[in-house]
C-alpha cells in the first residue's frame, strides 16, 4: 500500500514539474499533406505548417516543418466495395527547416477505412514518441502517440480497395497518450486511495 502511494506521489511530483512553457502538449496537427500509397507502402511526407497546440489553449505554429510518416500494409480487409486496411511497421520523423529533429517514433499500427463511397479515406492508428525537441514539452509517461483525424482526399477516386495505387492530400493530429504501464499505474493509485477511505 505504501509504496503504491509513494509511486503514485512521485508520478504526480513529475507530472507538477512540467515543462519550461508551463503546459504540455495536447495535439500536433499537420494539414494538406502530400500521400502516396503504391507497391503496399503508405508514405505521407511534406514541408508543411505544423501546429502545435497547448493544454492552455496556446498554439504555436511551425513553418516550413518537414513531415514524414511511412507505412507498410499489413492486411486488406476490404469488402462488399469499402477499402479497409491495417498499416504497421512504419516510421514517424517531423523536423524543423534547420533539420532539427522536433520529434520521431515508430508506427505501431494504423488502420484506414474509405469514407464517401470511396471518395475520402479516414483512419486512426497508434506511433511511439521517442526522441526530438518537443519531445520535454509532452508530459511525463506519454509515451504514445494517437494518430487521429486522419483523412485524406484521394485521386484516383474512389478506392474500393488497396490492391491499387493512389496519391492524395492528408490531414493529420497526434495526441500524445500515456503508455499502459502508467495508465495502470494510476489506475492502481486511484484504486488504493478509494480501498483506503472505505476503510477509514
Amino acid at each position: 500500500m505504501k509504496k503504491t502511494l509513494l509511486v503514485v506521489s512521485l508520478f504526480a511530483l513529475l507530472m507538477a514539474a512540467g515543462p519550461a512553457r508551463g503546459e504540455y502538449i495536447s495535439s500536433i496537427s499537420g494539414t494538406d499533406i502530400d500521400a502516396v500509397f503504391a507497391s503496399g507502402q503508405l508514405t505521407l511526407s511534406d514541408t508543411i505548417e505544423l501546429v502545435i497546440q497547448y493544454e492552455g489553449g496556446t498554439q504555436t505554429p511551425i513553418s516550413n516543418a518537414v513531415f514524414a510518416l511511412t507505412a507498410e500494409l499489413f492486411a486488406d480487409n476490404s469488402s462488399g466495395g469499402v477499402a479497409s486496411g491495417l498499416f504497421n511497421n512504419g516510421t514517424l520523423l517531423i523536423t524543423a527547416a534547420d533539420s532539427t529533429v522536433l520529434l520521431s517514433g515508430v508506427l505501431q499500427e494504423l488502420a484506414l477505412e474509405s469514407l464517401s463511397e470511396g471518395m475520402l479515406l479516414g483512419g486512426s492508428g497508434v506511433v511511439t514518441l521517442d526522441a526530438g525537441s518537443l519531445k520535454s514539452d509532452i508530459a511525463p509517461g506519454y509515451e504514445f502517440g494517437e494518430l487521429v483525424s486522419i483523412l485524406f482526399q484521394i485521386e484516383p477516386s474512389p478506392v474500393y480497395d488497396f490492391s491499387s495505387d493512389f496519391s492524395g492530400r492528408a490531414n493529420l493530429t497526434i495526441l500524445p497518450i500515456p503508455e499502459p504501464a502508467t495508465m495502470l499505474l494510476l489506475g492502481l493509485g486511484g484504486g488504493a486511495g478509494l480501498i483506503g477511505r472505505k476503510r477509514r
